[in-house]
């Protein structure tokens, strides 16, 4: 390299012939001077050579150095410091002077694994210079599968017997008019067949009630619903909720146009009491007129009478040709006429019924009138109005609260509950259980099971939309009660008196009146006693005590009050207990008293009928037909009297004139001895 010149220049192709078999050529490498390197190929494998053009000597080969390429032309010159590509290279990369190498430092890898028929291959490969050469690593002789399911080597490909381990499961299930699918699948290798499964041919439906097959659609007569009272609406099976209807006639009449709810010249609505009626006259060549009374349906309409669970109706037609036109354009169906009047009779209770055509010409009809299907009682039945279930259906309604009534012994008026006051309770109790709009109620608050105390605040919780306080009286059990305002929500109560040591008292604390609201809602409302902290209820101690609360309910009912008269009390409907005036009685002897028994003297209300009555005194005296009469007509005592024997007219002598009377009596004229006889 330090002895050497530039190459200069060079054909754009040149064949060289070298000492030795091989052929090199020299490729220019593009550039257009010609003047630097030239590439030199061998075979294919490329590296680098000078030459000069001026004396055609002999060529001298190099590897390739990084830099420029330089070319001798006259003897070679070795390098005063030779250049090696790396340690183990032997030959200076610039004047080709060799030496003794370092050893090759190899690493190896397995390039190609050596199977069960063929060897592999060791690379080892110079980890300085990149040398590489290679040993066979010999055929293992095992075969190798991908698992225990594998019948083939991956090796050489030799073949075994082997048994699948396939788990079935239904992949597609078979319905009633297609076949399934179950699939096998080994557990081992995921190989996978199938197999058909036969369609059921049995239909699937959601439940008795159920007409139609989920799967092909198939028809069938379904079963009864099933309902578990009379007054439960959804069946126990599918959950289908039915109207319930109470057996009794509805009727609509077509005496004017506010029941007819839709007017075209191709339809005609009429609506009453539940019945609709539709007259289409899309068959018809008349349009519909404008006519209330009678209703009008014309010839070839169709007409629809629609009402929940009917078994009969009747149309009351405006004469008998009409009824007679109607009757000829029906077909399967029961039917009577009465002059003008003409019945269908159903087997089984429809909610709808269609006249497809009026072929039998116009009709006029004054009203129809259906009866209905008892399908038994609508109400359900629960214990009281704070019971929440059906007794007989189970249905679950939005009940009312207890309503505690007796302020000593708190119980519920609907239902009974007695209210827990065995441990220490600030409860409200009420007057009336049950109110409607414009009447008042008076909440007492009470305390029971107190077990002494000093000091107490309560607060009374009520809906003021509902409930306006009137009044509000102190109770003599604590004395010295302070009110906060009456139209405080809550209102507020205090009492105390740390001077005398703890008050044990129990009973009631105080009275609130309230008037119910002309918009109060109806329904249920809560008067509720709650302590405004608990550390106000404490006792001489100052120490505080533990006072439960509860609440009551007031049901606002949706009523007009009725009572019986001007003196009765109780709403006969609810009960609610008002206030009522003096009962006007008058007095009358309904038993004389007579000789030794008293009489009655009955004072009759002439208002209400209200009565009671009081004792009139024996009269002492006994009572006798006449002078000659001994027994007393009440009693039977017995008396003595003064008696002419033979006197039988009574005179006081016995003479001709009492012999004449005997005789006419014995000889039956009609004549009567005298008393004392």
């Amino acid at each position: 390299k330090n002895k050497g010149a530039l190459l200069t220049s060079v054909t754009d192709f040149a064949k060289w012939t070298v000492t030795g078999s091989s052929t090199y050529e020299f490729v220019n490498l593009g550039n257009k001077n010609k003047s630097i390197n030239a590439n030199l190929r061998r075979n294919g494998t490329y590296g680098y050579a000078c030459y000069s053009t001026s004396t055609g000597g002999a060529l001298s080969l190099y590897k390739r150095a990084s830099g420029t390429i330089y070319y001798f032309t006259g003897t070679k010159v070795e390098c005063a410091e030779h250049t090696y590509s790396n340690a183990c290279d032997a030959t200076c990369d610039a004047c080709g002077a060799t030496r003794t190498p370092a050893d090759h430092v190899y690493t190896n890898k397995v390039t190609t694994a050596a199977t069960c028929g063929k060897d592999g291959v060791r690379t080892y490969t110079c980890s300085v210079c990149g040398d590489t050469y290679t040993e066979a690593i010999p055929a293992t002789g095992d075969h190798t599968y991908d698992n225990a399911c594998d019948a083939a080597c991956n090796g050489c490909g030799a073949t075994r017997t082997v048994t699948h381990a396939y788990v079935d499961a239904v992949t597609t299930a078979p319905t009633c008019g297609t076949a399934g699918v179950r699939t096998y699948t080994c557990s081992v290798c995921s190989d996978t067949y199938t197999e058909a499964i036969p369609a059921t041919g049995v239909h699937v439906y959601d439940h008795a009630c159920d007409a139609d097959c989920n799967t092909c659609g198939a028809t069938r007569t379904p079963a009864d619903h099933v309902y578990t009272a009379d007054c439960d609406t959804l069946c126990d099976m599918c959950g289908y909720e039915r109207t319930i209807i109470v057996g009794g006639g509805q009727t609509i009449t077509f005496d004017d146009t506010s029941k007819r709810t839709e007017l075209t010249t191709s339809v005609q609505v009429w609506e009453e009491n539940g019945i609709t009626v539709t007259n289409n006259k899309s068959k018809s060549t008349s349009n519909v007129a404008d006519y209330a009374k009678p209703a009008r349906f014309y010839k070839s309409s169709q007409l629809i009478i629609k009402y929940p669970g009917m078994t009969q109706i009747v149309f009351d037609c405006s004469s008998s040709n009409y009824a007679t036109a109607l009757k000829n354009s029906l077909s399967n169906q029961t039917v009577s006429v009465s002059s003008d009047k003409v019945t269908i009779t159903f087997n089984s209770a429809v909610d709808s019924f269609t006249i497809e055509t009026l072929s039998g010409g116009q009709v006029r009809v004054d009203s129809i009138t259906v009866t209905a299907a008892s399908v038994g009682n609508v109400e359900h039945s629960y214990d009281a109005a704070c019971d929440a279930t059906c007794n007989a259906c189970g249905t679950i309604r939005e009940a009312a609260d207890h309503a505690y009534v007796n302020a000593a012994a708190p119980v519920c008026a609907f239902c009974g509950a007695a209210l827990d006051i065995s441990a220490p309770i600030a409860y409200a109790t009420v007057d009336n259980a049950n109110v409607t709009r414009g009447d008042k109620v008076t909440v007492a608050v009470s305390l029971q099971a107190n077990p002494g105390l000093i000091g107490w605040q309560f607060l009374l919780n009520y809906d003021a939309a509902v409930l306006a306080p009137v009044e509000v009286i102190a109770a003599d059990t604590f004395a010295g009660v302070e009110f906060g305002p009456v139209e405080n929500v809550p209102f507020s109560a205090i009492w105390l008196d740390a001077l005398n040591g703890n008050n044990a008292s129990n009973g009631v604390l105080y009275y609130v009146t309230f008037e119910v609201l002309a918009d109060a809602a109806f329904g249920s409302t809560i008067v509720s006693v709650a302590l405004a902290d608990a550390n106000n209820v404490f006792d001489n101690d100052l120490n505080t005590v533990a006072i439960a609360t509860a609440e009551t309910g007031i049901m606002v009912l949706d009523h007009t009050h009725a009572y019986d008269n001007a003196c009765d009390a109780a709403c006969n409907e609810c009960g609610f207990v008002r206030e009522v005036g003096e009962h006007t009685y008058e007095s009358a002897v309904t038993t004389e008293p007579t000789c030794g028994a008293e009489g009655v003297l009955t004072y009759t209300c002439s208002i209400c009928g209200a009565s009671y009555t009081e004792a009139i005194p024996a009269t002492g005296e006994h009572t006798y037909d006449g002078d000659y009469d001994a027994d007393c007509n009440v009693c039977g005592a017995i008396r003595e009297v003064d008696v002419m024997l033979g006197d039988v007219n009574g005179d006081g002598k016995f003479n001709i004139r009492d012999i004449g009377l005997m005789q006419q009596v014995m000889n039956g004229w009609d004549v009567a001895f005298g008393p004392q006889a």
